[in-house]
Formats: structure tokens, sequence, C-alpha cells
């Protein structure tokens, strides 16, 4: 995959191929025959979520400026 969503959704998502929409189907099917399965990805991503705010994405953010800003202007 070439994308920034398993980044984000780790192992609590179900990817699949987005120039393929037999792909796309079984995955949905998938997942509206299989309850166990859709309950371990709702379990997984809320654990997930915990990983991510906007505190957090602004701390980060303001340390990458801080270390590439120039020491003196």
């Amino acid at each position: 995959m070439n994308s920034s969503l398993p980044e984000i959704g780790g192992d609590a998502s179900i990817y699949f191929d987005p120039k393929n929409s037999d792909d796309l189907l079984k995955k949905l099917s998938t997942l509206q025959d299989n309850d166990e399965l859709r309950i371990e990805l709702i379990s997984k991503g809320k654990q997930r979520i915990k990983n991510f705010s906007w505190k957090k994405c602004g701390q980060e953010t303001l340390e990458i400026i801080k270390n590439c800003a120039p020491t003196t202007i």
C-alpha cells in the first residue's frame, strides 16, 4: 500500500485496492458477515485513537519547527 492510511489505521483497519472494486466489495462483505472481526476492529480502533490528539500534533509540529529554524536570525 502506498499511502498514509496504514500509519493512521494500523491493524484496526481493513485495507483494499482502490483500483479494484471487487476487492472493496469483498472486504465490505467480510465485515458484514463476520461479527467477531467487526468487534475486534472496533476495539482496536478505540485503542488506536488514543495515539492521536491535537495537543500531541501541536507539540510535535512545534518541535519540528524549532529543530528546522535557524538558531540565530
